[in-house]
């Protein structure tokens, strides 16, 4: 049985940056919504997750404005700070991260093979649906319309700033195919630096140059270890080398469910914890935390594209969306916390890619440290071992 101080204390000691001393008061306002209580047997959307609309957070008007970072600000300026919270001295932290849902803009090839996967399980008019998908994505590929680089642009405008990020791999063989999922495979063919190859070798250099190759579990992995596990092994084999961060496709994630499955095919750190139809702190704060069993580090996702860009299926005014997320970055620089963006590498939402590039600037600007879940979870880990060494819960 977990201690709520003791876990309450660990989070906020790490956070801070020194050993710190709480009310009950505090431990039991951090522990209920660290441990996310409130979604404990909540009815879930159509997806299996806890919808925003049910947030307390999201009722109070609060996501956008953590309740928990005026607490933790006080507790910082009251402590003797062991560490800095960011290296080199940065102000905040910025994770990167992208879900490569499509390798290319037109993807007929996928359709199809949804088709084949699903024939037998799909309605007619899914069918036709998919047919008609890849007839339009076919003939738009022919007359040109087909973005085929999955990685240059984002590596282009990170690199600007000396950022990396990470991004979240599907994988190719799937045990149990939805019509949610994806059906790309690795030898399909792309560009990388105006070079065609396989989506394979692109993704090899890309991890090569510095930046990390996550999974993006499939549709139903979130509640299954063993096929979690396998698409791991999946990616390792392509890449060579270990995997370590994951984020779950629909970002579906129960809380008593999916941290279990993810430690147990072996991830360290996941970043699923967000909302896709509006941006904010699910969690009520914008930092890094460990989970209440084991030793997976959760990166809450606070911006998502299209969260951000979107309501419902209307597109947001470009602008008003930028100016909405700097708002939201900004009150996160000021108290040291940490932003995570996340952007589909080939977008739906117009203006998506106009909008990455300011709010990297604005990152930038603000003196944030853009980095990748992989950088994110070892500066964390080293963080947590100078104040707590050799513990595991």
């Amino acid at each position: 049985m977990i201690d709520p101080r003791e876990y309450v204390t660990e989070q906020l000691s790490i956070i801070v940056g020194a050993p710190v001393m709480l009310t009950d008061t505090q431990v039991n306002r951090f522990w209920t919504l660290l441990t996310r209580d409130e979604e404990r047997g909540a009815e879930g959307d159509r997806h299996d997750n806890y919808p925003h609309t049910s947030s307390v957070l999201a009722r109070q008007g609060l996501l956008e404005y953590p309740p928990l970072h005026d607490e933790i600000a006080a507790l910082a300026a009251g402590s003797v700070l062991s560490t800095p919270r960011w290296p080199y001295g940065h102000r905040f932290a910025a994770c990167l991260t992208h879900d490569v849902d499509r390798i290319v803009r037109c993807p007929w090839r996928e359709r199809l093979r949804q088709y084949i996967a699903l024939r037998g399980r799909a309605t007619p008019v899914q069918i036709l649906r998919w047919c008609a998908a890849s007839v339009t994505f076919g003939l738009r590929a022919l007359a040109g319309d087909n973005d085929l680089a999955p990685y240059d642009y984002w590596l282009d405008e990170e690199s600007r700033h000396g950022f990396h990020s990470t991004f979240f791999i599907l994988p190719e063989q799937l045990a149990q195919p939805t019509v949610h999922d994806h059906f790309y495979h690795y030898h399909d063919i792309v560009l990388c630096e105006g070079i065609r190859m396989s989506f394979a070798s692109a993704t090899q250099q890309v991890r090569k140059r510095g930046w990390e190759i996550g999974l993006h579990g499939s549709y139903d992995s979130a509640f299954n270890a063993q096929i979690l596990r396998a698409e791991r092994d999946q990616l390792e084999c392509m890449l060579g080398q270990p995997v370590s961060a994951v984020r779950q496709h629909f970002l579906r994630f129960n809380i008593d469910i999916t941290p279990h499955v993810q430690q147990q095919a072996g991830f360290t750190v996941d970043s699923t914890l967000g909302y896709s139809k509006t941006i904010g702190c699910r969690a009520g704060l914008a930092f890094p935390y460990f989970w209440l069993e084991g030793d997976l580090l959760e990166i809450p996702l606070i911006i998502q594209d299209v969260g951000l860009l979107r309501n419902g299926k209307q597109s947001r005014d470009l602008s008003k969306a930028i100016a909405c997320a700097e708002a939201l970055i900004v009150r996160i620089a000021e108290v040291g916390g940490l932003v995570t963006l996340s952007w589909h590498t080939h977008p739906d939402s117009p203006g998506a890619l106009a909008c990455y590039r300011a709010l990297l600037d604005i990152i930038s600007a603000l003196d944030g440290w853009g980095c990748s879940a992989g950088e994110l979870n070892d500066w964390w880990r080293e963080r947590k071992e100078e104040l707590y060494p050799n513990t595991m819960r």
